[in-house]
């Protein structure tokens, strides 16, 4: 690049590409989960100025990878239900399973609703204690059936922690018996 150019002594492209061209760039491990910024530009130098001078640019993508470890001790929550009707109210069984490696302690499930209109599930927050890999705990929540006649299609959705803040949620529709 002349010196002249206000890009010399710094990489760059030069001359004409005679058409478009495919160029990747690999960025450094730590831009992965960062927000970036590209800039392009466009220098000459004092002597040359090409007609129709600039550039074109057509396609940008960025493309991110990251690695799952299944056998890093993580644990993965998954919540399931069955319904019944007891004495007018609707009854969960409520059954949180860890399906991951590694042991979710202190798992609460704090939150749990029928909407809408939305309908608070009790006794809450309810404690699982303790799940390690592949181990599940059941808890029973119900709520009032006032609101929620048999038949009714709404959803259930609930929420919860463990490990001391790490949350978890699942909504579905259901049928309510």
């Amino acid at each position: 690049v002349d010196p002249g150019n206000p890009l010399s002594g710094r990489p760059a492209w030069t001359g004409s590409s005679g058409g478009n061209i495919t160029t990747l760039v690999n960025l450094p491990n730590n831009a992965n989960g960062q927000s970036v910024r590209f800039r392009w530009r466009t220098g000459y130098d004092s002597c040359f100025v090409p007609a129709n001078a600039g550039m074109r640019i057509d396609t940008i993508s960025v493309f991110g990878s990251s690695r799952i470890c299944n056998s890093c001790g993580i644990p993965r929550i998954v919540t399931s239900t069955v319904l019944t009707r007891v004495g007018g109210n609707v009854q969960a069984e409520v059954t949180i399973q860890n399906q991951g490696t590694g042991i979710a302690s202190s798992v609460t499930l704090t939150q749990a609703t029928l909407s809408s209109p939305t309908t608070a599930g009790a006794p809450l927050p309810q404690s699982f204690g303790n799940l390690g890999a592949g181990q599940s705990a059941t808890r029973t929540v119900t709520f009032s059936g006032t609101n929620n006649p048999p038949g009714a299609n709404r959803v259930l959705q609930l929420r919860g922690n463990y490990n001391g803040g790490t949350s978890f949620s699942s909504a579905r529709s259901v049928i309510l018996p």
